[in-house]
């Protein structure tokens, strides 16, 4: 670490000395690293700047936590019941790049990226599976975004015990019972012709959702 700093990089004011400071560095997904960092201050004009070799020493660190995500997501993705044979035919990868990703950590930026969406979006790999049709990767988004609406429920409501549907021509109305009899009602209606809004119903409560 550079101590020979002896003038300030503002106001070139020798009345200068050199803190440290503690920081935290986390990858996505990665192992948390607390790091040092030298911070020069000035007497005279009361800024703060960090040392020269505070931003080397801040890429090498958030370099090592995201060495330390990729076996973590790898492990959290196959533990959803993929083979790293089905996730490589599915993605169109070489075989065996998640075992060397997995073994080695040395893996490209894009690599990277690509990993941390199927981590935060695993269903990802069936749009994937599906050849990115358009149609199946709106209903699978649909239904996983149903699943973490339902976890939110229940959060507050407790398990759902049951779950009904019930459509015709004109309406879907989906209704769930919770723990302690708590009942959630959904109620989907078609516009009407030149109507260009949507209504929906839940419970007793009604909101309506403009149209283009």
């Amino acid at each position: 670490m550079n101590q020979n700093i002896t003038k300030c990089p503002a106001c070139n004011s020798t009345k200068v000395n050199i803190k440290k400071e503690k920081r935290n560095v986390k990858a996505p997904f990665g192992q948390l690293i607390e790091i040092e960092e030298a911070i020069i201050h000035c007497n005279d004009c009361d800024d703060d700047y960090k040392a020269d070799d505070s931003d080397n020493l801040y890429s090498k660190t958030l370099a090592a936590s995201t060495k330390s995500s990729i076996s973590s997501i790898i492990e959290y993705v196959s533990n959803l019941g993929y083979s790293f044979t089905e996730l490589e035919r599915s993605l169109d990868l070489p075989f065996r790049t998640f075992s060397r990703w997995k073994s080695t950590s040395e893996i490209a930026a894009p690599a990277i990226t690509l990993l941390r969406l199927l981590r935060t979006y695993p269903w990802l790999i069936e749009v994937a599976d599906r050849q990115y049709n358009e149609d199946d990767a709106t209903a699978i988004l649909i239904m996983n975004a149903y699943k973490r609406l339902n976890t939110g429920f229940e959060h507050f409501l407790g398990p759902r015990n049951k779950i009904s549907t019930l459509s015709n021509s004109n309406t879907l109305e989906i209704t769930q019972v919770h723990e302690n009899n708590a009942t959630l009602k959904f109620s989907f209606s078609l516009p009407s012709p030149g109507d260009t809004k949507i209504y929906c119903e839940q419970n007793n409560c009604k909101s309506i959702e403009g149209g283009k």
